[in-house]
């Protein structure tokens, strides 16, 4: 009987490795699993952060390149400006008489949101002051900033409409509806322009016309020292010379009153 005792322990004994070594051998499969994921969500948050700092670094030389850009309030936002006219202003929509020495150039985009907001909400002020009463003029020059797709195709859609006798019509459209702004849409856009032929509008805009004459207000801008939009020149013109001021960035209506005042004081 002491016998079987042993050789029964003796054989538990022996079975006992068995029983446990696949435990042990599970317990650390499943711990390497738990390295393995670990180690692979490092690699991944590695590769992620590289992306990042490449992502990073193409954003700022894409700063550098683009120059100009949408600009809000900025440091020396009004300068004292004389600059020579080109003559292609006088080309360019308008508001007002339109032999008025004294002018308001608005540098603008119709992509650009501060610009249009200004527009929306500041532009029929500057009207009832100073253009219903003919102090001044306000002449709209297209400046497209290249980081907006749409922005050229879209002056050049106002400029067809000005053909027609409709530029404000279709910049309201355009300001109104930028859900449209993708060609493929003008046929909606030109549907939403009142009172235009729509036929004759889409064919001047399939064209692309006035991109020559608009890519002349962007050289104007720049001699100007246009750096961003939206920007204005408030100033008068006096032996094919303006004096004046340019004001930078969004500014409040109070500023733009304040520099119209000015120049007509100039007088």
């Amino acid at each position: 009987m002491k016998y079987k005792f042993l050789k029964y322990k003796f054989s538990l004994r022996r079975a006992l490795p068995l029983i446990f070594l696949p435990l042990v051998f599970f317990l650390g499969a499943c711990h390497r699993e738990e390295i393995d994921a670990l180690k692979k969500e490092i690699f991944e948050l590695r590769t992620e952060i590289r992306e990042i700092a490449q992502i990073k670094y193409e954003v700022e030389e894409l700063k550098k390149a683009q120059g100009p850009k949408e600009q809000e309030l900025t440091n020396n936002a009004v300068i004292e400006k004389t600059f020579k006219s080109s003559g292609k202003e006088l080309d360019d929509p308008f508001i007002g008489e339109k032999n008025s020495a004294y002018v308001v150039m608005f540098f603008t985009d119709y992509q650009c949101k501060l610009c249009n907001t200004f527009i929306q909400t500041n532009l029929n002020r500057i009207k009832q002051n100073y253009i219903k009463n003919n102090k001044i003029k306000l002449i709209l020059r297209d400046y497209p900033l290249n980081t907006n797709p749409q922005s050229l195709a879209a002056a050049n859609f106002a400029n067809c409409a000005g053909e027609q006798g409709k530029y404000w019509e279709a910049s309201n459209a355009l300001i109104e509806n930028p859900q449209l702004l993708d060609k493929a849409k003008y046929i909606d856009l030109a549907k939403a322009t009142k009172g235009v032929d729509s036929k004759k509008l889409l064919r001047c805009t399939n064209r692309s016309r006035y991109e020559k004459e608009i890519e002349l207000d962007r050289k104007d801008a720049k001699d100007l020292g246009v750096t961003g939009i939206p920007s204005f020149f408030i100033g008068k013109l006096s032996k094919n010379e303006y004096v004046g001021y340019l004001v930078r960035g969004a500014q409040p209506y109070n500023i733009i009153k304040t520099y119209i005042n000015k120049v007509l004081k100039s007088e």
